[in-house]
């Protein structure tokens, strides 16, 4: 499978996972078809509610990216971060950042800002990572997402 259709298989994957956790219909949580690219949308996956959702599947990154300064990490950081300022320049308002990244057979990671944890229930383990993010389980972010974020 080329990179670009793991990257496809992983986004729907994802659009999937959040719409059966929060209950929703494929209308409202999927894929951009142009990740990012056409200009109503924003980062990977659409959302209804306010989200800006990049999704990484690469092979290339261990767990002890996790715990270190990381460039690629960086990197998709800063992808998330340019389909926020579209979001910001086009919505006016911030939304919620995710990104979303994992690899063939392993956890699913969510890298979120730091200020998120004023808002986490207490019994969620997560990792502070460079100091202004943290990383968490997927299947923590889904519950936040219900919790916190889509009434």
């Amino acid at each position: 499978m080329k990179n670009k259709d793991r990257g496809k298989y992983f986004e729907d994957v994802i659009a999937e996972k959040i719409r059966l956790h929060l209950k929703l219909i494929k209308k409202d949580v999927h894929r951009n078809f142009e990740s990012g690219i056409a200009s109503i949308e924003y980062g990977d996956i659409a959302v209804p509610f306010d989200c800006v959702i990049e999704c990484k599947y690469h092979k290339s990154w261990t767990e002890n990216t996790l715990m270190k300064y990381n460039k690629q990490l960086i990197d998709w950081w800063n992808q998330l971060e340019e389909a926020h300022n579209k979001w910001l320049k086009d919505v006016g308002k911030p939304a919620l950042k995710a990104l979303i990244f994992s690899k063939p057979h392993a956890n699913i990671y969510v890298m979120l800002d730091d200020s998120i944890k004023e808002i986490l229930p207490e019994n969620i383990n997560y990792i502070v990572w460079n100091n202004s993010h943290i990383i968490l389980l997927f299947e923590h972010f889904l519950n936040i997402l219900k919790e916190k974020f889509y009434k």
